[in-house]
């Protein structure tokens, strides 16, 4: 008897379980026929926000979002979430931009680089150039397929005030699309920020590791962000907004054997003055007048040289270069010297220091003997390099 009802008790459940689907599935039909999306889960909605989960819970707790609660799950709309989205973007804020009085004629931005005491003697400029750009990005005018690729970095002990400055470039009105916290282990969510911020800072520079490096470098040449939405086939394509800024108290930073061409690295030597008064309206009164009258706010050739050439103190000098330079040097035009191929200077420079060097950094190998301008040629079996070796390993 007991068995006979237990059995019946599983077919009355089976067909719940059937009827539940069925159910389900003719909602989602319907849903769909009606032009509807699928509800957003706690984890869709955060990404989409840029958040993370202990945040939206505080959202809904604050009243700020729009939520329904199916059993113990939130669930939320695609179009509110979206909706949300794009008022959070600096793009709603440009009014303060066009709203600015004229300018007087004195040049704050020029003032503002030099409360930044260092011994750069280009930094005044090259900071004006980043300005213009950072503003014409708000703006939303600026071309699609190139973006604000350079970062001021600004390297300092501790307590000089680095961090403040940084947040002080920013005008209250807009001080909510400032933030100093972007994780770059979450690539979708970094690049997410590019288009709800107006300036990244960057804090603890030191903190990236190389891989995280050759990511960051992706995201300053990023013009414009392309996100899948949940529960959809297209691709949205957001306007970038997002310039960056970055802060160190170690020297020793850069690890792209290329070039440092992307940061304009200073040292801070004292304590920067930040309790001087901003008059941020006619600040970028300044920045708009120049812009709306031609001002170059790119970075050209030119300025890609100052900035290579000041970066080298910034630089980590990787082992091969020490090594290189410690057992080689580079043959003057009426030597005869050696034609080496990269991965030949390595193999000796292993031999001879006994220190481990990988075969698969000769590549990073040749563009550090690049970078130094070591004479070279292409020959069919690659490139070849033009050097005298001045130390040799005792026999």
């Amino acid at each position: 008897m007991e068995s006979a009802a237990f059995k019946k008790l599983t077919e009355q459940l089976t067909e719940i379980v059937q009827y539940v689907r069925l159910a389900k599935m003719a909602f989602q039909e319907n849903l769909t026929g009606k032009g509807l999306k699928p509800m957003l889960t706690n984890d869709d909605a955060a990404k989409m926000l840029g958040v993370s989960k202990r945040t939206l819970q505080r959202m809904r707790s604050e009243n700020r979002i729009d939520f329904i609660k199916i059993g113990n799950q939130c669930r939320y709309q695609v179009e509110a979430i979206e909706r949300m989205v794009e008022e959070r973007t600096i793009a709603k804020e440009t009014d303060y931009l066009y709203d600015l009085p004229h300018w007087d004629g004195k040049d704050r931005i020029l003032a503002l680089a030099r409360t930044v005491p260092c011994n750069n003697p280009y930094w005044a400029e090259l900071f004006h150039r980043w300005f213009l750009n950072m503003v014409a990005h708000w703006r939303g005018n600026t071309d699609k397929k190139y973006a604000n690729s350079v970062s001021p970095l600004l390297v300092g002990a501790q307590g000089t005030r680095k961090s403040t400055f940084c947040r002080s470039i920013v005008p209250p009105e807009l001080r909510a699309y400032y933030t100093d916290s972007i994780d770059f282990s979450r690539k979708r969510d970094a690049e997410l920020y590019l288009n709800r911020f107006a300036l990244i800072n960057i804090d603890e520079f030191d903190q990236i590791s190389s891989t995280q490096q050759g990511f960051l470098k992706h995201i300053l040449q990023k013009p414009v962000v392309n996100v899948r939405k949940p529960y959809a086939n297209a691709v949205l394509e957001m306007r970038r907004y997002a310039s960056f800024i970055a802060t160190s108290n170690q020297k020793d930073l850069l690890t792209d054997p290329s070039g440092s061409r992307r940061f304009i690295c200073i040292e801070v030597t004292e304590a920067i003055d930040t309790n001087r008064p901003i008059d941020y309206n006619q600040l970028y009164a300044q920045a708009m007048h120049e812009l709306d009258h031609g001002e170059r706010y790119w970075f050209d050739q030119s300025d890609e040289r100052i900035m290579t050439e000041n970066n080298h103190d910034f630089e980590q000098i990787p082992p091969e270069e020490q090594l290189f330079y410690h057992y080689f040097r580079v043959a003057g035009n009426d030597e005869e010297g050696e034609w080496l191929s990269s991965a030949e200077i390595l193999n000796r420079l292993r031999r001879y220091s006994a220190i481990p060097l990988s075969t698969k950094r000769v590549n990073v190998f040749g563009r550090i003997l690049q970078k130094h301008e070591v004479p070279s040629r292409r020959t069919r079996f690659g490139t070849l390099y033009h050097v005298v070796e001045c130390k040799r390993q005792e026999d």
